[in-house]
């Protein structure tokens, strides 16, 4: 089995051309003596100028002792419980548990994407602030949209108490957990004790 052709750039930066013809941007680093690599991202997405800054900050973590593989995987799931978190995630969830006509159901979706998800849709549902909403109701009020404006806050009003009780179920879920009793280990007849 053959290779695939390696480029190497300054640093230790490589090009791995795959058979496919698609160029990865990699970096071989050691750390605690064990060898490793970490996968920048494709070639030409990822510049050369890119992938050497991001090279230098996976030295910087490596200097530092952290593995670079590790931190991708941490940010990778903080992204991933961030876009779950996100208003716009929230509020879709909230509006698929709606009972309304279908009529109503996509004017109530159409008002969010139009003049919520834009502004606020991508944030963490619990960073956003008052003021965060009311920047979003201003721009609806310089064009006039008072009505809307007022229909779009009670929405995110209603968005916001939905993500409250779903979090506060959880909380409740988690504490009967622990609350359950456990079993009596110390019981050497193995008779169940109730």
């Amino acid at each position: 089995m053959q290779k695939s052709p390696t480029l190497y750039d300054e640093g230790n930066l490589r090009l791995l051309v795959r058979k496919s013809g698609s160029k990865m941007w990699q970096y071989p680093y050691k750390l605690h003596g064990k060898e490793s690599v970490y996968t920048i991202g494709q070639y030409p997405l990822i510049s050369l100028s890119d992938a050497r800054k991001e090279r230098d900050e996976i030295r910087a973590l490596v200097a530092q002792g952290l593995n670079p593989n590790r931190e991708k995987a941490s940010r990778y799931a903080d992204n991933v419980a961030t876009a779950k978190n996100s208003f716009e995630a929230v509020a879709r969830e909230w509006h698929s548990k709606q009972i309304w006509d279908k009529k109503h159901t996509q004017v109530v979706l159409r008002s969010l994407e139009n003049n919520a998800f834009p502004v606020i849709g991508s944030m963490p549902i619990h960073k956003i602030t008052a003021h965060d909403i009311l920047e979003m109701l201003r721009v609806m009020e310089s064009r006039e949209a008072l009505d809307m404006a007022r229909r779009v806050n009670q929405r995110c009003v209603e968005v916001f108490d939905y993500d409250k009780e779903k979090g506060k179920e959880k909380r409740r879920e988690e504490f009967k957990k622990r609350m359950q009793p456990k079993p009596d280990l110390n019981n050497d007849r193995g008779v169940d004790i109730d």
